[in-house]
């Protein structure tokens, strides 16, 4: 065991220093790889049986139920069994019997021993409960109480952004943890709230909108819309007339007259298609028409979206631009690990397109 987070520690000294996009694929035989940008490098014989993919690392279970690492082409042993782990771009942890632990500036931290199995992750921070009843942040290096108390749980909360924490404590008050530190934003319980990076929406006690935004808050006279949904520094909503809106840095802007046919929100894009089949992609307040066709699928990931355009040809939008995946024509679906898109044209091959290149595995 202190032998496995000792590699742990030495070896992911370097975690955040450089991203190395990276995605597993399975060969016909059921072997695993992994594809490290223009390499790949064998895994496992045997299928996995759970993973989650960073910027930089990879954890996984593997078919005996081992808890491994992949980092910078080399495959690390952490744990005999596989507790309940997350990976984010900054940083990877795991809860084990009590146990909650992150990797965090080259040294690996115990969080909690005492730690209740209910806690929320993000980029940047990680809020747990711990046995002997606190609610505990760990942000920038540092352990701070926020509640002596458990929090009050709702069908609306508690809710986590990369670096925003908002939830109801045990007086009903609606408070908001934003680097590091703790404000009561309101003295009542709000009927709705989500969270992302730098932004918390909610609705307020006469029925409107308000946001919260990178330390400052915002009032609206935004009546209370029948959904919303928080970006990275944006708010998108559906007004009482059905139009698609959007709010970013103090302004909105109606984007679409009548509700769009399907919808995505993901950190900084918006992505939807209009009653007429036109398909728009939002993207650092700019709306752009990318096809003239609803597309059969699509997922993103900050700074790119990838989908299915009507002929089963993979189209992205990469950095505010558009750019082509794949010329042929997909088979079955495809998936997006950070900024690598896997997919395949024929039963048993793997393709990967990451940062404009493509690469074939037969």
């Amino acid at each position: 065991m202190k032998k496995s987070l000792f590699l742990f520690v030495l070896v992911f000294s370097c975690i955040a220093v450089h991203a190395q996009f990276i995605a597993p694929y399975s060969d016909y035989n059921g072997q695993v790889y992994m594809f490290d940008e223009n390499e790949t490098k064998f895994l496992e014989t045997l299928p996995l049986t759970s993973y989650k993919v960073g910027k930089n690392a990879m954890l996984y279970s593997t078919a005996v139920g081992r808890l491994k690492a992949y980092y910078q082409g080399t495959i690390y042993n952490l744990l005999d069994n596989t507790p309940d782990y997350f990976v984010t771009d900054n940083w990877i942890g795991y809860y084990n019997f009590g146990n909650l632990s992150v990797l965090y500036n080259s040294k690996f931290k115990v969080l909690d021993r005492l730690a209740q199995a209910e806690y929320w992750y993000s980029d940047s921070l990680v809020v747990w409960k711990s046995t002997l009843g606190q609610t505990l942040a760990f942000y920038a290096g540092q352990t701070i109480p926020i509640e002596q108390w458990e929090l009050m749980n709702s069908d609306y909360g508690p809710r986590i952004g990369d670096n925003t924490f908002a939830y109801v404590d045990r007086s009903s008050n609606f408070k908001i943890f934003y680097h590091g530190e703790l404000k009561i934003q309101e003295s009542y319980i709000p009927t709705n709230y989500y969270a992302d990076r730098d932004i918390v929406a909610y609705i307020d006690v006469i029925g409107n909108l308000k946001i919260f935004s990178s330390g400052q808050t915002y009032e609206t006279n935004i009546p209370a819309p029948s959904n919303f949904w928080t970006g990275e520094g944006f708010v998108a909503y559906y007004d009482q007339q059905g139009r698609l809106n959007i709010w970013y840095n103090g302004e909105i802007t109606e984007l679409s007259q009548n509700r769009p046919k399907d919808l995505l929100v993901q950190d900084n894009l918006l992505a939807f298609t209009d009653q007429g089949n036109n398909f728009y992609v939002w993207y650092n307040g700019k709306l752009q028409m990318l096809e003239r066709t609803q597309p059969l699928a699509m997922k993103a990931y900050r700074h790119i979206l990838v989908y299915k355009d009507q002929y089963s040809r993979l189209q992205g939008f990469y950095y505010g631009q558009p750019v082509q995946v794949s010329k042929d024509i997909v088979s079955g679906d495809f998936f997006l690990f950070n900024e690598t898109v896997r997919y395949s044209l024929l039963q048993g091959q793997t393709w990967m397109w990451c940062k404009g290149k493509t690469f074939n595995y037969y």
